[in-house]
């Protein structure tokens, strides 16, 4: 089975969304190669892509290579049950067993992605 594309991504909000798009549509500063994505938005948001990444991405296993989660630690309804790293392993198991087993990564961002592009760290400014 051949796959036309490269990366389908699942986002938690427009912002997340539209910063991906804006950081995988440059490569070269990136310094990868060039490569076709798509970046969707889960309707509920952080819990959403949680709990339910595994189904809304189900479709997509045959069309892209890999697929990622990436969603805020705050607001995902597991902040007082498990750390950011055993939410990402559950995320990651549930992509498995949907058909994409290997080809998926799960990242909660903790602090949230606000947090880290309002900073005043030197580091932000030169990523940016």
């Amino acid at each position: 089975m051949e796959m036309s594309n490269d990366l389908v991504v699942l986002a938690a909000d427009k912002q997340m969304q539209e910063a991906l798009r804006g950081l995988l549509s440059q490569p070269k500063a990136l310094q990868m190669r060039s490569i076709s994505f798509s970046v969707y938005t889960h309707p509920r948001h952080d819990a959403g892509c949680r709990t339910e990444a595994h189904q809304f991405l189900r479709s997509f296993h045959e069309q892209f290579e890999h697929a990622l989660v990436l969603f805020d630690y705050q607001g995902c309804g597991a902040e007082h049950e498990a750390s950011p790293e055993e939410i990402e392993s559950r995320v990651e198991e549930r992509l498995s067993r949907s058909g994409w087993s290997g080809r998926a990564r799960c990242v909660v961002i903790d602090p949230e992605l606000e947090v880290w592009v309002w900073s005043d760290s030197p580091e932000v400014d030169r990523c940016l």
